[in-house]
């Protein structure tokens, strides 16, 4: 199997070892030692990941994110944090966790969400917990001049409580010198400035073109460099606009609904949530800090098959 997409419940206990079994269904991860698992992409940048820099805890998994691993010695180690539920007062090893993975030879999903409302120790018992992401992908380059092959990180670099963070990491630059120079995303999206009190901060446009059979339309997610500019686009992942409408009659994206871009299958997916008044974001979307937007966010389409 190329791309391996799983939906699944598993605990603190158990979640290092569910995610590695769900990331080695797909043919080009392999465990190259402990829990560290490995990838090369087709344009030859190895994505290395090892899933539990630290032990789990009850409250966030600790990434270390490698540039290349041999199996025996790695190079340009970042650490990075999944958040599943910090603000949780008496979490148990036994309470649930929602993951979701997707895997393939380009990129590696991975989202955690802790217990939901109803369920022991959530971030909130009216709200229950937030859902955290990680990403590592290809970078598809724009310009022919461009040919270090690269990958994009997108995580957290907060251990302790849900972050709110845009900035990415590419692991190399284009004049391969540099390692994990700092990024930014941007996408097709209506153009707005707005602090995160104001609920109407975005607003959708209508993605499904009736000048093309009605085809749905997601936008890429365009690398920017923060020293050198536009890099290229992500491999794998693509927006699809908002989950919540907040002008009436806002045209949405079904969450959850499959859309096929180069004989690929792909999922549209919310990878964030919040839990509070407390924003968790990354660099897929900024959404309002507020609990009446606990669910709000970007909409992304992921590999699914």
């Amino acid at each position: 199997m190329a791309t391996a997409y799983s939906e699944f419940d598993t605990t603190s206990t158990n979640v290092v070892a569910d995610i590695k079994t769900k990331i080695l269904l797909s043919a080009d991860w392999a465990n190259i030692t402990g829990n560290i698992v490995k990838a090369t992409t087709t344009r030859g940048a190895q994505m290395v990941v090892d899933l539990a820099n630290a032990a789990a805890t009850t409250r966030e998994l600790q990434f270390g994110v490698y540039r290349t691993h041999n199996g025996t010695t790695g190079v340009d180690k970042l650490v990075r944090y999944v958040m599943c539920r910090p603000n949780a007062s008496t979490p148990l090893t036994t309470d649930p966790l929602h993951c979701r993975v997707s895997a393939g030879k380009e990129h590696l999903f991975i989202s955690l969400e802790g217990p939901r409302r109803g369920e022991n120790a959530p971030d909130d018992a009216t709200n229950g917990s937030g859902r955290s992401y990680f990403w590592l992908g290809d970078l598809v380059p724009y310009f022919s001049g461009d040919t270090v092959p690269a990958v994009v990180l997108i995580a957290s670099t907060v251990t302790g409580n849900y972050s709110n963070q845009q900035t990415v990491w590419v692991s190399r630059d284009a004049t391969n010198s540099l390692s994990w120079v700092p990024a930014g995303l941007v996408t097709l999206t209506t153009p707005r400035f707005s602090d995160h009190t104001d609920t109407g901060s975005v607003s959708n446009v209508q993605r499904t073109a009736a000048a093309d059979s009605n085809k749905v339309y997601l936008s890429p997610y365009v690398v920017v460099d923060e020293a050198a500019g536009i890099r290229g686009r992500l491999a794998k992942a693509f927006f699809a606009g908002w989950n919540e409408a907040w002008t009436a009659g806002d045209p949405m994206v079904a969450t959850f609904s499959r859309c096929t871009y180069d004989s690929e299958t792909y999922i549209v997916i919310p990878p964030g949530r919040s839990a509070s008044s407390t924003a968790n974001c990354l660099a897929f979307g900024q959404v309002p800090a507020s609990t009446t937007y606990l669910d709000a966010g970007p909409l992304v389409a992921i590999p699914q098959s």
